[in-house]
């Protein structure tokens, strides 16, 4: 089993070319090992979110080196990212991006429909109850808080049971209530199932849950 489960190393994103050339991520080195709970704080246009898509396989780098879970990204094909992505990586964005017409329950099970497997109905069962939203089983997203269509969202993003978490501003449509729940939520399953989760977020204030702190500013990453 790999410990370090994300390792980005000199990674460099540049968007253009010539004089108007900008450069959003400037050799980033990172890497988060399997337990671990990281977030990654800085201005809107920093370059945070821009790193968290590399790190995920939706963007390749310019230049540099991203594995997850010991697979090289940047050695794979298109496909092979996308199957990688599906197998490994668990995605919380800013809004939940729930599937409207799909209840909470169908949200899962329709990971295990693509995973061409039959529904775990328990498994589901189980993971909702840790999150503490069982009782919203059969709820559509439309009826749910947005504290619950978050919680659903990382209910969703853990059942894939993959190696790494990135979570992108996941409480910035939250009132603070809600969003230290969810902060808390993540930190509780990170240790749980010893996932790495990497959480990119404008507010300090949810930092508090977190094992280490690195702040982006113009491209550049430090820990803070």
């Amino acid at each position: 089993m790999v410990d370090e489960i994300l390792v980005m190393t000199h990674v460099t994103k540049t968007f253009g070319q010539g004089h108007t050339a900008l450069t959003a991520i400037d050799d980033a080195t990172l890497t988060v090992s399997r337990g671990r709970f990281i977030s990654i704080v800085g201005p809107s246009g920093s370059g945070k979110s821009t790193l968290l898509t590399i790190a995920g396989g939706l963007q390749r780098p310019s230049s540099g080196h991203v594995q997850v879970n010991g697979i090289e990204l940047t050695d794979l094909s298109n496909a092979q990212v996308t199957a990688t992505r599906f197998h490994q990586i668990g995605f919380v964005l800013q809004r939940s991006n729930l599937i409207p017409y799909l209840t909470v329950y169908q949200q899962l099970a329709l990971v295990d429909r693509v995973a061409r497997r039959g529904e775990r109905k328990q498994k589901i069962h189980d993971l909702l109850d840790s999150l503490d939203i069982l009782a919203l089983v059969d709820k559509y997203p439309k009826d749910l808080s947005g504290g619950e269509r978050q919680r659903a969202a990382m209910a969703r993003a853990l059942y894939g049971e993959p190696s790494l978490i990135l979570a992108d501003e996941p409480t910035a449509s939250l009132d603070t209530g809600h969003a230290y729940d969810v902060v808390r939520l993540l930190a509780e399953q990170t240790k749980k199932y010893r996932k790495a989760t990497v959480m990119v977020t404008h507010d300090m204030r949810m930092t508090e849950s977190c094992d280490t702190v690195y702040r982006m500013k113009d491209g550049k990453l430090s820990r803070q």
